[in-house]
């Protein structure tokens, strides 16, 4: 099972992200779930790695481990911050709600 911890501060923007597991739905490589979680999350965190308005600090140490955290916002990119948050979280429950026993989204 994939399990992701995702911290947000009072305005919804995404604070800390932590992702780990594997789905084991198919073979390494032919894993859909494991396929889209990785797309959303990677994606995310390059956006956010090269806005360089944004404390950034990610880390993937190994296979189906991937982490984040936003150690500072600067006001001018908290609207911009909330809709990328949106992006991610909205796509991590639409892929939660179709794979209720492969993943798992815990929103803090």
């Amino acid at each position: 099972m994939i399990t992701i911890i995702i911290q947000q501060d009072e305005r919804g923007c995404i604070r800390r992200c932590d992702a780990e597991g594997h789905s084991l739905l198919d073979n390494q490589g032919s894993d859909i779930l494991c396929a889209a979680v990785t797309i959303l999350l990677r994606t995310i965190s390059r956006v956010l790695y090269v806005d360089k308005g944004v404390g950034f600090k990610g880390e993937a140490p190994e296979s189906g481990k991937l982490g984040f955290m936003l150690k500072w916002i600067p006001e001018p990119q908290v609207n911009r911050m909330q809709g990328i948050s949106d992006v991610l979280i909205c796509g991590l429950k639409d892929l939660e709600a179709e794979y209720p026993d492969r993943l798992k989204l815990i929103i803090k």
